[in-house]
């Protein structure tokens, strides 16, 4: 994807369609579009140069992983655990509600100056409905 603010919404849309037709919920659809939100955010904001950013959504029936990377090559994950930020500061927010939201993160270096970050998280459907026989 190109490392435009534009992407964003792109992303978060593509997973909702994939998401919808899996029959997740719609609050744990929110939860993935703050995830894929905050995530691609952070990349497209903490990139480098021309380098797109990348994306990759696999989804099963139990769960999705999210890996979004960019060529920044640096990112500390004890951010991902770190409390909020005060009310009073703009940014600070993206990697505590991703560490708080999925079920497990990860940060990858798969090349020289690039980071992955990887989210799990499982897939909560919406129940069955039986029909009138």
């Amino acid at each position: 994807m190109p490392r435009q603010i534009a992407s964003v919404p792109l992303l978060r849309q593509l997973l909702d369609v994939v998401l919808r037709h899996r029959e997740v919920t719609a609050r744990c659809r929110a939860e993935f579009a703050v995830l894929i939100s905050e995530a691609s955010t952070n990349a497209v904001r903490h990139g480098h140069g021309d380098q797109p950013i990348e994306a990759n959504i696999d989804v099963d029936d139990q769960r999705c992983v999210l890996e979004i990377g960019n060529s920044n090559g640096h990112l500390d994950q004890t951010r991902l655990h770190a409390g909020m930020p005060t009310p009073d500061q703009e940014s600070g927010r993206g990697l505590p509600l991703i560490g708080t939201l999925a079920d497990a993160v990860h940060v990858l270096h798969p090349r020289p100056a690039w980071v992955v970050v990887r989210i799990t998280k499982r897939l909560e459907h919406e129940p069955l409905v039986v029909g009138d026989t």
